[in-house]
């Protein structure tokens, strides 16, 4: 199944625009989304309290948990230079103390979906062995 990952300037309302792509890690980049990555859905935090007048416990609030995109990118497709030039914008676009939007789309969607995100760093693997070493990115 194939996958569409953007980091794109702003999340589209239906119909209205298109957003302009900051980095596309598809095909058009020394990026390969690895198949390990993951948009799962966030999970549901409760605050409960317990009386002993009732059975269980009394639901006091509920909220969803900030979701965890995951996302492992091998970098092997170009020269140590070209790799550098993106892994440097990726970090840029990371860095936003505003966030950014990932863009996602699956194959079959007919529509995208959106991900704010919030600022954050990556692990890195390098090997470089020659001119177009192979790196491994994690991003979370």
């Amino acid at each position: 199944m194939s996958h569409a990952y953007q980091f794109v300037n702003s999340a589209t309302v239906s119909g209205v625009g298109t957003p302009a792509v900051l980095l596309d890690l598809d095909n058009n980049s020394p990026f390969i989304v690895q198949p390990d990555s993951s948009v799962t859905p966030p999970a549901l935090r409760r605050i409960t309290a317990q009386s002993v007048r009732s059975d269980g416990d009394f639901e006091l609030s509920s909220s969803w948990s900030p979701r965890d995109v995951v996302l492992s990118l091998a970098v092997n497709r170009a020269t140590a230079e070209s790799q550098s030039t993106s892994i440097q914008t990726l970090a840029r676009i990371l860095d936003r103390r505003e966030g950014a939007w990932l863009k996602w789309q699956s194959e079959g969607m007919v529509k995208p979906l959106f991900f704010r995100t919030r600022r954050a760093s990556f692990d890195t693997i390098d090997r470089v062995l020659d001119s177009t070493p192979y790196r491994s990115l994690k991003l979370e």
